[in-house]
């Protein structure tokens, strides 16, 4: 049995890691200050050009627990470093840290305590602290079903679940095929999770540690939530979410966020303002017109003002003409000048 090989009672803990030697010892170093005993590290480094290789194989040099450094070539996603973390592991659980965070109070050691006095449980999750800058403020997961997953963690500022909240069951992931999605460049874990809890079926395999054990730090330049308008997040944002509402459809469940997604797909409208990016706006066009079939992407019934027509500035899609009143003369003009962005296949509704 494919069982076999795993060392029961062992917590694997995967660090994917790019170009952060000076906080990926940070993240290490904690999970080495937990009491839990029984635990290795696997750090994969996504083609780093520092010395983040250097940093992991001194720590490992100056503890009995085992450091793995595990080099791939730069892909700029996570989700498959974290597969690749997960495959060469040998724990009965699995955490997935991320390089720039970190572990307090003893989670690994309390969630894995949980887990044997509650064999049932396939998934124990905490609470944190989020850290941006001097302000560190507590968020307490919410697990009320897979609509509140989605609903939680995409209406920012709520964010009801992180990466490193869940303590996870290998046997769990391995029997139900969840893998991390090697596609997107941000937002895995809102997949992974809402596929989790589409497969857990009851909430009785979860267990909630209402206490905050880990710290996510907000506000890293090279972090993909450092700017909710970067185009980069944008991108990955939209991706994430469609793979859910497609996994909805397939399961008959698509109704239930389906206003939900309209909504986002607004919000992402305006924001795409902000990035004025071409690829955002063709990219939440074109979800609209997915998910509204047979109906023009622009249209009244699904903004909050009167009219929206969009026009070009330097490459780029962007606003000319928006509100509650009538259009000017020079409006108008514009607006016929415009006309010219149905050959782009973004017909203009008025």
């Amino acid at each position: 049995m494919e069982d076999q090989k795993y060392q029961s009672g062992l917590v694997s803990v995967v660090i994917p890691t790019y170009n952060r030697e000076n906080v990926v010892e940070r993240a290490i170093q904690s999970v080495l200050d937990d009491s839990y005993p029984m635990k290795e590290i696997i750090v994969v480094d996504d083609g780093s050009a520092d010395h983040t290789q250097k940093v992991v194989e001194h720590l490992n040099n100056t503890t009995s627990i085992s450091v793995k450094f595990v080099p791939l070539s730069h892909s700029g996603r996570q989700g498959k470093s974290r597969n690749v973390g997960m495959k060469l592991s040998q724990g009965e659980y699995l955490l997935f840290l991320d390089q720039d965070d970190y572990v307090i109070n003893n989670k690994i050691a309390k969630s894995v305590k949980i887990f044997q006095e509650h064999p049932h449980l396939q998934m124990v999750c905490s609470d944190w602290y989020q850290r941006k800058g001097a302000i560190q403020k507590v968020y307490q997961a919410n697990f009320q079903g897979i609509q509140n997953i989605v609903q939680g963690h995409f209406n920012y500022p709520t964010c009801e679940i992180q990466t490193t909240s869940a303590l996870w069951k290998r046997s769990f992931l391995r029997n139900n095929t969840l893998r991390w999605n090697e596609e997107l460049h941000g937002w895995d874990d809102v997949v992974l999770y809402f596929q989790a809890f589409s497969k857990l079926g009851d909430m009785r395999y979860l267990y909630h540690l209402t206490e905050p054990l880990f710290v996510w730090v907000r506000g890293d330049p090279e972090s993909i939530t450092t700017s909710r308008n970067s185009e980069r997040h944008l991108l990955a944002e939209l991706q994430a979410y469609h793979l859910i509402y497609e996994e909805c459809a397939c399961r008959g469940l698509a109704r239930n966020i389906r206003d939900h997604y309209i909504e986002h797909l607004k919000d992402w409208l305006h924001r795409c303002l902000v990035t004025e990016s071409r690829l955002a706006w063709q990219t939440v066009l074109r979800r609209f017109c997915e998910i509204r079939k047979g109906i023009k992407p622009i249209v009244l019934s699904i903004l909050p003002f009167k009219f929206l027509i969009l026009g070009w500035k330097s490459g780029t899609f962007c606003i000319i003409c928006r509100g509650k009143h009538t259009p000017s003369l020079e409006e108008k003009r514009r607006i016929e000048q415009m006309r010219n962005l149905e050959s782009e296949g973004f017909p203009l509704s008025q």
